[in-house]
């Protein structure tokens, strides 16, 4: 039986995992953005740029995202930037429901614009 120090590295061992991909504009986290000291440190934004890492998540609160290092025994912790902070202390349930809300609002938008288009097209056919 192998004793774990640490309770962090324990939590983090058991949360889920997932793929992040580093952009210019931070770490890419479903639809939300991260940055860490250590991506601005070695310039992940620049070098690294469209690639994906392994992040673990806390699904209860999705204002950090952990990357394990490959050993299991430390991680690194990234933070919300400010183009994402409206979700800190949000549940993961609770940014997915918002973000689906907004795709079903920009699809209605789509169709109240070809509604309208086609209603002016209808209207310089006639005149």
């Amino acid at each position: 039986l192998q004793v774990i120090p640490n309770k962090n590295i324990l939590r983090l061992n058991l949360l889920p995992k997932a793929k992040a991909r580093i952009t210019r504009a931070g770490i890419r986290f479903k639809g939300l953005s991260y940055g860490s000291d250590k991506a601005l440190q070695e310039q992940w934004y620049l070098k690294m740029k469209n690639q994906s890492i392994d992040i673990v998540f806390d699904p209860r609160d999705i204002s950090q995202i952990y990357i394990p290092h490959v050993d299991g025994k430390d991680f690194d912790i990234c933070y919300l930037l400010e183009t994402s902070m409206q979700f800190k202390n949000n549940i993961l349930e609770e940014v997915e429901f918002y973000q689906e809300l907004i795709q079903e609002v920009k699809r209605q938008e789509k169709k109240l614009e070809k509604l309208k288009f086609s209603k002016e097209k209808a209207l310089t056919l006639l005149l």
